[in-house]
């Protein structure tokens, strides 16, 4: 097993919606769900990622006895008010309490600061044992440190291209906030070969290319340096790595078996690095 294995939660938006640029998969089935399941408890995952707002997703969990072994993080829509969302998301999964509650973007917060008040009531009630945030930009992680927001969780987007939050890693770090990375694979972009870019990215197109070529001449998959990029910060608790079938998180887990922090160090990532919020930030791409 691999000694990154635990470092992994799982995502599960394609459990109840289609999700991503290069999915072809689809929504993922409850028997698949039953046997990803199965299999990440097998090789060390403890941890489930989810929202209210994944479709169906926190139903097919909690519809699978085997997710009661899992520390279960889901995220609050806005929709209903706190206290009904989190029961209603809670009955969904059937689980008495969960691990994490989550705004699940930055807006809903701002629309209703006070509901973090409710958030803090369920953790002190042991309904959820951290609250937090799920963040698209720096901007909104400013603003809660320098609010000296008491966050215990933040979900945040890092990948090979999208490097803007690393350099407050180490201020989470200290403040005792477990960080969860999301987007490892910026939704898929890193498979695409050169041919099959869209052309939205063709002002980024070279650095996707270089990535590629990159992996190619230290012998290593793509995915398997997207995970080395992350996997080798230390002030990231876990990656939440979404998968639509066995094989992928099968083929996820075996990758990080091959990992070899000593060979792969001497990579310059900050090559890579996209500034441009259009191309980092999937709710910006125009594909069609």
């Amino acid at each position: 097993m691999s000694c990154y294995n635990d470092k992994i939660a799982l995502g599960t938006v394609q459990f109840g919606i289609n999700y991503g640029i290069s999915n072809t998969h689809g929504k993922t089935n409850a028997n698949e769900v039953n046997d990803i399941l199965t299999f990440a408890k097998e090789v060390g995952i403890n941890t489930l990622d989810t929202a209210y707002a994944y479709g169906d997703s926190e139903q097919v969990i909690g519809n699978i006895p085997i997710s009661n072994d899992y520390k279960i993080i889901t995220k609050y829509s806005g929709s209903k008010g706190v206290d009904k969302e989190f029961k209603d998301s809670i009955d969904r999964l059937k689980q008495r309490m969960i691990y994490g509650y989550l705004f699940h973007n930055f807006s809903i917060y701002l629309n209703d600061t006070q509901s973090f008040d409710e958030m803090m009531s369920l953790k002190n009630e042991g309904l959820v044992q951290k609250i937090g945030f799920s963040l698209y930009s720096v901007d909104d992680l400013l603003t809660l440190l320098n609010d000296n927001v008491k966050f215990d969780l933040i979900q945040i987007p890092i990948n090979i291209f999208n490097q803007k939050f690393i350099p407050y890693l180490e201020i989470l770090n200290k403040k005792n906030i477990e960080v969860h990375v999301r987007s490892v694979f910026s939704q898929g972009l890193i498979f695409m070969n050169e041919d099959d870019i869209p052309p939205f990215f063709s002002p980024v197109k070279e650095k996707i290319v270089d990535f590629h070529r990159t992996a190619n001449d230290y012998g290593v998959s793509p995915t398997l340096l997207a995970l080395y990029f992350i996997i080798k910060n230390s002030f990231v608790d876990k990656l939440v790595i979404g998968v639509n079938s066995l094989d992928q998180l099968k083929e996820n887990v075996e990758e990080l078996n091959k990992i070899d922090l000593e060979i792969l160090k001497n990579i310059d990532f900050e090559k890579f690095s996209i500034d441009d919020e259009k191309y980092i930030n999937p709710s910006n791409w125009i594909l069609k």
